[in-house]
């Protein structure tokens, strides 16, 4: 699939309107910089999972070492502030061929932000349905020596 749009709608008759690059704007957030009803990417480690076949989805607790008012600090670490990201459809099939663990720093793409009922947020990564674009690689395992893991603050 190609990265591209239409600029301008053609008219019967006139040449093809010009075809340019889609920019995708920088999503990249940390817990501290997250937004409802926005969406974003998100680096972080995997501080616990869940495999539900039963639903197909994966959920986890992920941390990337900042704070969110609409988070508390996760159990028996003060220090961390995790936040509950749900992984559904052929994300659900992706994350289980990858094994992911606890421990692990994962790169996440196209996450949705919001509130849940409880007024905590967190981030799901829905199937496709067909609208916008499919993301390249959205669930990324990286290494401890990646430059992105090793901006995440202690």
């Amino acid at each position: 699939m190609s990265n591209t749009r239409i600029t301008e709608a053609s008219t019967f008759g006139s040449t093809p309107a010009p075809v340019t690059p889609l920019r995708v704007p920088g999503k990249l957030r940390t817990i501290s910089q997250l937004e409802p009803s926005k969406f974003c990417d998100f680096i972080g480690e995997v501080s616990y999972h869940k495999v539900d076949h039963k639903y197909k989805n994966i959920v986890l607790v992920m941390t990337d070492y900042t704070d969110h008012p609409k988070l508390p600090p996760q159990e028996g670490d003060g220090r961390l502030t995790g936040i509950l990201v749900t992984l559904w459809d052929e994300h659900f099939d992706t994350a289980y061929q990858l094994n992911i663990c606890v421990g692990q720093f994962l790169h996440l793409k196209n996450l949705c932000c919001k509130l849940n009922k409880n007024d905590r947020i967190e981030l799901t990564m829905n199937g496709y349905r067909g609208k916008g674009f499919k993301q390249l690689d959205p669930i990324q395992i990286l290494g401890q020596q990646d430059p992105q893991v090793a901006s995440l603050r202690r």
